[in-house]
């Protein structure tokens, strides 16, 4: 399993996962349940994160980067200035 998405928003991982699930893709969620821990580990450990088979991975990241771009959440490519 790969790590492909994480985020704050549980809602926001609910539906990615969703969108993948209609696309044939099997996901995993982790940290679903871990918000009531923040304080105790640092909160970006605490956020909820997808999953999907090393297999699915190049799909479903092309999946996950059109529905974020699409839904104007994705966020802005950054370069260097120096």
């Amino acid at each position: 399993m790969k790590r492909i998405y994480t985020a704050e928003s549980l809602v926001q991982v609910f539906h990615l996962r969703n969108v993948l699930q209609a696309e044939g893709i099997r996901t995993e969620l982790r940290n679903e349940r871990l918000g009531g821990v923040v304080g105790e580990i640092p909160f970006l450990e605490t956020w909820p994160e997808l999953w999907v088979a090393e297999l699915d991975f190049e799909r479903a990241q092309a999946l996950v980067e059109l529905e974020l771009h699409s839904r104007g959440l994705a966020e802005p490519e950054w370069t260097c200035p120096g």
